[in-house]
């Protein structure tokens, strides 16, 4: 079975408070990031603007207005070391991909690394709806270093966003076996987007460190890099 090509779709800065999130992108990127919308099945709200063509910048947080999910919420949002390191700062989390057809893209992998992109769950906001892989436990799969995969359901939202100038350059994965990411990115269907460098890999600095992100903007001529 071939396996679609994917795009990039999003990435994902979670925060303690959306205020403090908004915060964050006014001092990084010197932009105010708009408000989204609330996700009801999900406990949470957020703000996003547009980073590049079909590309767009989502900050998240837990909304204190919604009751609690019957499950643990996405990014990892309701776990204790999540929110330690949100009491400090806002972070780059996760980041996701888009297929046309998410469905034969996970059909198309060995079960072991389907496994980890977990169940296929509907997802609204407002008018708009999705597809989108979630772990049972909440947690970005792989430190955030493998994606979440995600499939709209009509016109993606970013076309119809602000975009108020910071653009995308590049995801960065720091990840005690860059290696075999990348291979796994190309076995995704990813390739192109690992060969035209929107997503690289290194390596940690000590094989146990815990792998992370960081998100690379390049805005009025200055180059930004959020971690």
């Amino acid at each position: 079975m071939t396996t679609p090509d994917l795009a990039f779709d999003h990435v994902v800065i979670a925060c303690r408070d959306l205020p403090a999130g908004i915060d964050f992108i006014q001092h990084h990127l010197g932009v105010a990031i708009p408000r989204g919308g609330q996700h009801h099945f999900m406990g949470t709200h957020n703000a996003v603007m547009a980073v590049g063509e079909g590309i767009y910048l989502e900050v998240i947080a837990i909304d204190p207005d919604l009751p609690a999910p019957s499950r643990p919420r996405w990014f990892g949002l309701d776990d204790a070391a999540v929110q330690s390191r949100l009491n400090q700062s806002p972070f780059c989390i996760h980041y996701v991909l888009s297929t046309p057809d998410l469905g034969a893209t996970l059909a198309s992998l060995p079960d072991d690394l389907r496994q980890q992109f977990g169940a296929v769950n509907a997802a609204s906001r407002g008018d708009l709806s999705w597809s989108i892989t979630i772990p049972d436990n909440g947690m970005p799969a792989e430190g955030g270093c493998l994606p979440a995969l995600i499939e709209w359901q009509g016109t993606p939202p970013q076309y119809n966003m602000a975009r108020p100038g910071p653009e995308l350059a590049g995801v960065h994965l720091q990840h005690p076996d860059p290696g075999r990411m990348l291979k796994t990115l190309e076995q995704i269907g990813g390739g192109k987007l690992v060969a035209e460098g929107l997503i690289t890999a290194t390596a940690t600095t000590s094989p146990s460190d815990a792998p992370s992100l960081q998100f690379a903007f390049t805005h009025q001529g200055k180059s930004i890099l959020i971690s």
